[in-house]
Parts: structure tokens; sequence; C-alpha cells
């Protein structure tokens, strides 16, 4: 999901039981301080392709999907826990975790609607 960071801020769909394993790998594997990063805490970049054969417009492309990720901090990352929350609780949210049972009741509220999210992860524990 790093590679499709510009079209984020992110949901993800998940079982309760799952939302803060969800959160706690984020940090592991895209956090500023994750293990993984700790080494090079530069930013993660996608996979660079040879672009063989591809035409001026479709290589522009492919250097705009290719800015670096800026890792994330933990107040990136929002789990929501109850109903009366929003959905944003800042301007730097950048994940939205939800479970399923609470997401029915965010959208009967109006609070989850169509556009909030270019990016959607549905997990099916």
């Amino acid at each position: 999901m790093s590679i499709y960071h510009d079209e984020w801020p992110l949901l993800i769909l998940t079982p309760s039981t799952a939302r803060y394993h969800w959160a706690a790998e984020f940090m592991n594997w895209l956090g500023t301080d994750s293990s993984v990063n700790r080494e090079n805490n530069s930013a993660i970049v996608p996979h660079d392709s040879t672009n063989q054969g591809v035409d001026e417009e479709q290589e522009l492309c492919l250097k705009e999907s290719q800015k670096p990720m800026r890792l994330l901090k933990e107040s990136e990352i929002h789990v929501i826990v109850a109903g009366k929350e929003k959905v944003f609780p800042s301007r730097e949210t950048r994940i939205v975790i939800c479970s399923y049972g609470l997401a029915t009741s965010l959208v009967e509220s109006g609070k989850l609607s169509t556009g909030l999210f270019r990016c959607a992860i549905v997990d099916e524990r």
C-alpha cells in the first residue's frame, strides 16, 4: 500500500479484533521509528523499473508515482473505537482503521461517506 501513498487517506476496514494489529504493523513497516527503517531513515521509494519502451508522458507519470513516501508518525494513524468519534480527528490523519460493525453505524450517521478516502483495504480474516 505504500506505493499508493499519493492516493491516501487510506481506510482500513477490519474485524474489531484486528484494528490495533493493523496500526502496529503500519508503524512496524512504515513508521519513522520502525526497526525496518531504523538503519535507513530516509523515505521509502517504490521499486524502480527500467522504463524501456515507455513514452515521455508515461515516463512523467512513472516519475510522479515514484516520489518518496514520508514515513508515518503514530499520530497519523487513527483507530476508531466509538461512533461518536470524528473520522479525521486532525488534519495530519493519513490512515483510518475501523471495524465493520462500527463502519455501518458511521455510514448511517453520515460520518463515513463516499469520497472521504481514495484507497481502502478490506481485511476479511
